[in-house]
């Protein structure tokens, strides 16, 4: 499971801040073990090795930031010619 906000700020709309939080777990909850084992499978290559290594059940969480900046000014959406559910930054 994952959120994220994400804005846009600065007065000139040219720099980006990007939140996420995700949540998860690792271990054998996670079925990595599964999933690869499926996907060697289905691709027809040697089953992974290993899984008895596997770290124990535990929750997982990552709390990430990301600053992006324009090197051109943004143009409206009216110079652009797009709509508001077109709108990339």
């Amino acid at each position: 499971a994952a959120a994220a906000l994400s804005a846009v700020s600065g007065p000139d709309g040219r720099r980006l801040d990007q939140l996420e939080l995700s949540l998860g777990v690792v271990g054998p909850w996670s079925m990595a073990a599964e999933t690869q084992d499926l996907v060697h499978r289905i691709r027809g290559i040697p089953r992974p090795q290993g899984w008895h290594a596997q770290l124990g059940n535990e929750p997982a969480l990552t709390l990430s930031w990301a600053r992006q900046w324009r090197l051109k000014p943004a143009t409206s959406r009216r110079q652009r010619g797009s709509t508001p559910n077109t709108e990339r930054w």
